[in-house]
């Protein structure tokens, strides 16, 4: 479950809140034992009910969240795509959702990862 902290970043980010405007998905995000279950609605970041089907279900390796992490990631650890195409994630559900909210995904990823928006 993400902070109330890093909830309110994002959501009160102007950048984030365009992306959310139309967003309608459950978006599970796991590394090592860290998981978060994150609904996206109504223009909102809220966590999600424990019984709530995900809609994407990212899985990542604990040593790439921990580069991930770092101010310069290593290359394949600087983006999920990059994680995925070197096989440090797996990525699996709905790959419409996933690729129409993107961009949003990447800004939740790294406000979780480094309580850093990406500006």
């Amino acid at each position: 479950m993400p902070s109330t902290e890093i909830l309110d970043a994002l959501n009160a980010d102007p950048s984030v809140q365009r992306r959310l405007r139309f967003a309608n998905c459950v978006l599970r995000i796991e590394t090592g034992d860290r998981r978060w279950l994150l609904a996206l609605r109504d223009g909102k970041v809220a966590s999600a009910a424990a019984d709530e089907t995900a809609d994407v279900t990212i899985r990542i390796a604990p040593e790439a969240w921990a580069a991930f992490q770092q101010p310069v990631p290593p290359p394949g650890c600087h983006d999920i795509y990059a994680m995925a195409e070197t096989g440090r994630a797996d990525v699996t559900g709905d790959f419409l959702t996933l690729f129409r909210y993107s961009y949003v995904l990447k800004d939740i990823l790294q406000q979780l990862a480094t309580g850093r928006m990406f500006g």
